[in-house]
């Protein structure tokens, strides 16, 4: 395990949700993150607020995810992610996911 994803794990290890975000977005352009880094951007913007925006920012990572390793177990763990928030995302009134 690189230093990058030792860093990342014991932020979240230590519910430190947001500098985590932080410390993601802040690593790479957003083209450049790894599927695994995508995938647990999206896990963890739920963390910290689970609304409407931040559903739709996690689908869109979660997405990205799957797109970029889809045969993987990573990839997989996104596209079971994508579908279980989408159900969520239907308990927000007139809701479209392309807004």
């Amino acid at each position: 395990m690189n230093k990058e994803n030792l860093e990342y794990k014991k932020l979240f290890e230590q519910k430190k949700y947001s500098e985590l975000i932080f410390l993601i977005q802040a690593s790479k352009k957003e083209e450049e993150l790894s599927a695994g880094e995508l995938n647990l951007l999206g896990v963890t913007r739920l963390l910290v607020e689970k609304n409407e925006k931040t559903i739709k920012m996690s689908l869109k990572n979660f997405e990205k995810a799957y797109l970029k390793d889809k045969n993987s177990k990573i990839g997989l763990d996104a596209l079971k992610n994508f579908i279980n928030l989408t159900v969520d995302l239907y308990k927000f009134p007139e809701t479209e996911i392309d807004k």
